[in-house]
């Protein structure tokens, strides 16, 4: 018998994905499990000559290959001859102490260090431990066919602390330490290091085979490498043609094996089409080189309209896969920018959106962003000595090759224009970043309202590719540079309990029911019954100034007892946030209503429902209220970083990284309709709240604010508000 939980893969798969897809990608997993790839994909050993195999016959001389190619290289972002000038920009944007901390890493490298997700050093040995897991000091079979080796499992772990070192963004470390200084020991560290990867991945053997995104973030750092060393005495004929016969062998490798990542819907295409072109273009002599570069191309032009929404959102729902996508395109299209080549109109607008979506949810003290989606800790451009969290670099520099503008005030944020744009480019006028006003009016599932010291981020739409966490109606705050309330990021993709909580709908900032998220999981990153949304309000009054957002998902309608949640986020005053939660339906659950605050928050000693803040720059905190016919008590407590498989109280700003937070967790077992009220505001000790069924009563020292609803249902949640403090009167309807 068929078990269940197949058939129910299959019926959502070919509902959410169509029938076309189920079909290729069973087939596909067909081919893996009868181990087609082992026959399609080879394992052998280098030839004797390797590079005899990927060139013309004109290059087979040892040293031919390499006196052509250094001769005639197209164009790449910087030259060698140019070092002393980058030198000099790079000392006006980075301190002494950045500067110094460059070569001490690069100078570890020696020492076995290395480092992972850029949050984590691990010592595996020099030249390093291709196949070490060193999380969990579990070594993986480097003789096996790629095919044979498990993503996640109890034998390798979680196989992305074996890829990692093999991304070989460490190399990025190794130049610029070289330019800094001009050692010839980190050229000759970084060819050691290539022959050693060489000798011990023959093609096909071992893990650094098994993902076409991995090779290809591979080929980025290897490019970017070889044009800083080739001039170098460490460089020879027989190393360059062994390099070449890498880049070759793995680019082939990914040629052939496009489907599964096109499949996908996700960067790995586009970071596969980046490999490609990059390589076509860089390496001429390789017999397959205008093929790859052809191919490459179009999957870059095909994936930019299928993956990059009007809005500027990515299919991805991630905010550090938005990040990749952004790099990996910056990287091909500046090299084709510099090359002659270019890419279409059509693609570049594509990237406009994607750039002006990220300015928007980019908080503009901290250089941060909310935490949303999958987050593996990819970084695949280190290009400075700005934190894993800070987006300014890919902004400055994705800014810079659309507008050629320079964004924010000079600082190391800025490095990355000086490698991809030369050392004249931090010269030119800075814009102010709030001279861009990104409009925040098309269809999305993504919505920012912005106060004076304050913003926040509102997730709401309908999931048109696959959903990555379950977190409809959830509410990113910020205020000073902190996230007041914020997204618990992603921490590990494979070990339980925290693989499944922290994509949960419960640790989210939004409401759960019982122990139900807002759709069915399914296995490994895929989800069931994808939830549907509609945006019913997105206002802003000028007149008044106040700002008001309303929602609502339809994930809770699939239970026995369905639930919609209505959800509205009000701005009456700067820095005031009123946030509204409707539950209609009917029966009886446990409804909880969580908010992720920062470490230093603690519960009121006046109020039970009354939480204080202590991270921001001014007192600012959190007052929960129930309006209406709520019969039942407030349950309320503050978790900081649960030992329970709940996981309440954590967030993971880097992978593999937990920290401690404060879970509010406000839970309320009863029927509905219930309306929830959860107020931020600065001292919320000194407001004085006065609710009725029909209405709100906020009196602070200074102002009086006076909310009105309309009743649980069909109507807005929100019907006007009055404001009046000792200059004025403002009004605001709905």
């Amino acid at each position: 018998m068929i078990k269940k939980s197949i058939l129910k893969f299959f019926f959502y798969s070919i509902k959410e994905n169509g029938f076309k897809w189920i079909l290729r990608r069973s087939f596909y997993e067909l081919q893996r499990r009868i181990n087609w790839h082992n026959y399609k994909f080879k394992s052998r050993h280098w030839k004797k000559n390797e590079i005899n195999y990927w060139v013309e016959k004109e290059f087979h001389n040892p040293s031919s290959l390499f006196e052509h190619w250094r001769e005639n290289r197209p164009n790449f972002f910087f030259e060698v001859k140019d070092k002393a000038d980058y030198l000099n920009a790079m000392q006006k944007i980075i301190n002494k102490e950045d500067l110094d901390e460059i070569t001490k890493r690069a100078d570890s490298i020696s020492d076995g260090n290395f480092q992972y997700f850029s949050s984590q050093l691990y010592n595996i040995g020099y030249p390093p431990n291709w196949f070490i897991n060193p999380k969990k000091n579990i070594k993986i079979d480097s003789t096996l066919h790629w095919n044979n080796i498990p993503m996640y499992s109890e034998s390798t772990g979680d196989l992305k602390y074996v890829w990692e070192v093999g991304r070989f963004t460490f190399v990025y470390d190794l130049v610029r330490a070289y330019w800094i200084t001009g050692d010839t020991s980190y050229a000759k560290a970084f060819w050691e290091i290539i022959e050693d990867f060489y000798d011990n991945n023959p093609p096909n053997y071992g893990p650094h085979w098994k993902c076409g995104q991995e090779i290809s973030i591979r080929l980025m750092a290897i490019c970017f490498g070889l044009y800083a060393f080739y001039n170098d005495p460490a460089t020879t004929p027989d190393r360059f043609n062994k390099l070449i016969s890498l880049i070759a062998t793995q680019a082939d490798r990914v040629s052939k094996d496009h489907i599964y990542s096109h499949l996908q819907f996700n960067n790995h295409s586009i970071s596969e089409g980046v490999g490609l072109y990059i390589t076509g273009l860089l390496f001429p002599e390789i017999k397959i080189s205008n093929k790859i570069r052809i191919m490459g191309k179009k999957i870059l032009e095909l994936e930019s309209k299928r993956l990059i929404f009007s809005d500027g959102s990515f299919a991805q729902n991630s905010s550090n896969y938005h990040r990749l996508m952004l790099s990996d395109y910056i990287y091909a299209i500046r090299l084709a920018e510099i090359n002659g080549d270019k890419f279409s109109n059509e693609l570049i607008n594509k990237i406009k959106n994607a750039h002006h979506f990220l300015l928007r949810i980019l908080d503009k003290k901290s250089g941060k962003v909310p935490n949303y989606g999958g987050n593996d800790g990819a970084l695949i451009l280190p290009l400075n000595s700005c934190d894993y969290q800070d987006y300014r670099p890919i902004v400055s520099s994705m800014h810079f090759l659309l507008y050629k503008e320079i964004l924010f005030n000079k600082g190391p944020w800025h490095e990355d224009l000086i490698w991809f744009f030369g050392a004249k480019s931090i010269t030119g006028k800075i814009k102010s970043i709030n001279d861009y006003k990104i409009a925040n009016n098309k269809p999305s599932s993504y919505y920012t309202i912005n106060s004076n010291d304050s913003w926040c981020m509102i997730r709401c739409g309908t999931h048109k590719t696959r959903p990555s966490h379950a977190d409809m109606l959830h509410l990113d705050l910020w205020k000073d540079g902190i996230n007041i309330a914020s997204d618990p990021g992603s921490y590990l993709y494979y070990k339980k309990p925290w693989n499944s909580r922290f994509i949960s709908t419960s640790l989210h900032n939004t409401i759960s029911i019982d122990e139900f998220d807002q759709m069915d999981k399914g296995p490994r990153f895929m989800w069931f019954n994808w939830t549907k949304s509609k945006t019913r309000h997105n206002i802003e009054d000028n007149k008044s100034g106040m700002k008001y957002f309303e929602g609502e998902h339809y994930g809770y309608l699939r239970l026995n007892e369905p639930i919609l949640h209505k959800r509205a986020v009000f701005l009456p005053l700067p820095d005031t946030w009123i946030v509204i939660d409707d539950l209609i339906g009917n029966g009886i659950y446990n409804f909880k209503l969580h908010w992720l605050t920062p470490k230093n928050s603690y519960q009121s000693s006046d109020s039970y429902n009354t939480f204080i803040i202590d991270e921001a720059e001014k007192p600012y905190g959190l007052i929960i209220k129930k309006i209406g016919q709520v019969n039942k008590t407030l349950k309320s407590e503050v978790i900081e970083g649960s030992i329970n498989d709940d996981c309440y109280g954590w967030h993971s700003p880097y992978y593999g990284i937990k920290e401690k937070k404060k879970s509010i967790l406000i839970q309320l077992k009863d029927a509905p309709p219930i309306r929830l009220v959860s107020i931020f505001t600065n001292n919320p000790e000194r407001n004085k709240i006065i609710d009725s069924k029909e209405s709100f009563l906020i009196k602070s020292p200074y102002n009086e604010i006076s909310l009105f609803f309309n009743e649980i249902g069909n109507s807005s949640i929100i019907s006007n508000c009055k404001i009046i403090n000792n200059k004025s009167e403002n009004h605001f309807s709905i």
